[in-house]
């Protein structure tokens, strides 16, 4: 996901600078649409990783909601003009469904966490003063908030804490 944001960032800062005096333009703008093109790409693969490294079982489907929901959540930002914003709020929804849930919670505390990251992006990168601190943690912020989201959800009593506590109460010996 930092790939992503700061290929977006590049090729953002790379397509706003214009004409140079002492060149052709149009080498400038094919590297800004090509790191732009870049971390449009490598966003799916983020949520592949997601998916595969919190170990979710049905990773490839929750790969396709993630993307979807990215899309879903940061297209109509980006008609605010700021694409940075469009994509960190993006990849907060998608991590809402890309990371594997504990057991006993539900998704309304990690979608909950979503929606102040995006608000936080959004308001955030339009102030010029919060521009660059939120530059260098925001791709830390979609993960991080999820992860703040389970840690603070409550638990349903009846969850099981680990694997073996369920096994436990199935094979044992009358």
């Amino acid at each position: 996901m930092t790939f992503s944001f700061w290929a977006m960032a590049y090729g953002s800062a790379v397509l706003s600078a214009g004409a140079v005096p002492s060149g052709s333009t149009t080498d400038i703008e094919s590297i800004g649409v090509l790191a732009i093109a870049f971390s449009l790409a490598s966003v799916p693969f983020a949520f592949l990783v997601a998916g595969l490294v919190s170990r979710r079982e049905d990773w490839h489907i929750w790969t396709l909601a993630a993307m979807g929901l990215a899309l879903v959540v940061g297209l109509p930002l980006l008609l605010g003009g700021n694409p940075l914003a469009s994509l960190l709020a993006g990849f907060s929804a998608g991590a809402v469904v890309s990371l594997h849930r504990p057991l006993g919670t539900t998704w309304h505390h990690r979608a909950i966490a979503a929606a102040v990251v995006a608000i936080i992006a959004v308001a955030g990168m339009s102030v010029s003063a919060l521009f660059l601190p939120l530059a260098a943690i925001g791709p830390a912020l979609p993960f991080t908030a999820m992860g703040l989201a389970d840690a603070m959800a409550p638990r349903a009593p009846w969850a099981a804490t680990s694997e073996a506590d369920e096994t436990a109460d199935i094979d044992e010996p009358a």
